[in-house]
């Protein structure tokens, strides 16, 4: 029996140590794959740790070019605002000094007409011709008048100062009121019939005439207003808070027999550095393009305004 134990001893040490070998061999091969595992995902985690500092470093390449882009259109901005400014401030000055211009050359007229005709003689002569073709006066002016004729001639009637200037004033008045109708009706006689108004609607004095004006430049945010340029009547258009000018003169009809109209600006105002080409350039285009033209137009004013 003894040899019989002594095999299954020997037979069972021998499959005890090849599982052990085989157990050993597994975990070998197991620690082997993990450390290959582990040296993987390190080097991506690596590989990833590096990309995200590129891009980090993209991202801040890109607030730091984009925050200096920004700050230099702000100040461009700012620039242009301050341009603007300026060129509406000197406009403003501009337009004061033509004002002010204007009341100095009423000044000065009426007061040339008042030293011309406030001599007595002159005066005397000037109201005896304006009573013939004015009709009869009342008798107060025609008793001053008369007062003042006897000073002119030497008489001893003794008149008071005030008195005297101030006949002299009223017929500076008058003369000037005529001067004023007689401009006033020449001015009413160059307009179109569509913008002449009613005798009784003479005593108006508002700028625009026509109500069909006033209905355009509501409508188009335009003044409009007909002038004559090199012997030809054109319509010139006016936006008054940029100082965009242009005209619109009829054209001779095309090939298809359409009547066109030649657009030419005179001014850009504030629009000088964001008007587009068409803006700026003298253009032609049928009268059934008109709609277009103004949609265009307007659309531009409407965004840049």
């Amino acid at each position: 029996m003894e040899p019989l134990y002594a095999k299954l001893y020997e037979k069972y040490a021998k499959l005890k140590a090849k599982r052990f070998g085989e157990l050993e061999q597994s975990q070998k091969d197991q620690e082997e794959k993990f450390t290959n595992y582990m040296a993987a995902a390190e080097e991506l985690i690596e590989h990833l740790r590096d990309e995200n500092d590129g891009l980090r470093t993209k991202l801040n390449e890109l607030i730091s070019s984009t925050r200096a882009s920004v700050d230099d259109q702000g100040l461009d901005y700012q620039k242009l605002l301050m341009e603007e400014i300026y060129k509406n401030k000197q406009l403003t000055d501009e337009v004061e000094k033509l004002r002010g211009l204007q009341n100095k050359g009423v000044l000065s007229t009426v007061q040339n007409d008042g030293g011309v005709r406030g001599h007595p003689n002159n005066l005397v002569a000037a109201q005896n011709g304006s009573d013939m073709s004015n009709g009869p006066e009342t008798r107060s002016r025609k008793r001053k008048r008369r007062m003042l004729f006897d000073i002119n001639a030497g008489s001893d009637l003794s008149v008071p100062d005030n008195s005297i200037q101030e006949i002299v004033q009223e017929d500076s008045n008058n003369i000037f009121c005529k001067q004023n109708t007689i401009a006033d009706d020449a001015q009413y006689s160059k307009q179109p019939s569509c913008c002449k108004r009613p005798i009784e609607d003479l005593e108006d004095k508002s700028t625009c005439k026509c109500l069909f004006q006033v209905l355009i430049q509501h409508t188009l945010g335009l003044q409009f207003s007909v002038v004559s340029e090199l012997a030809e009547v054109c319509i010139s258009a006016l936006h008054e808070s940029s100082g965009y000018c242009f005209s619109l003169t009829w054209a001779n009809e095309n090939k298809l027999g359409e009547l066109e109209l030649r657009y030419a600006v005179k001014s850009l105002g504030t629009y000088e550095r964001v008007a587009p080409d068409w803006m700026r350039e003298a253009i032609k285009f049928s009268a059934s393009m008109c709609p277009v033209f103004f949609s265009r137009l307007t659309r531009f004013i409407d965004v840049h305004h």
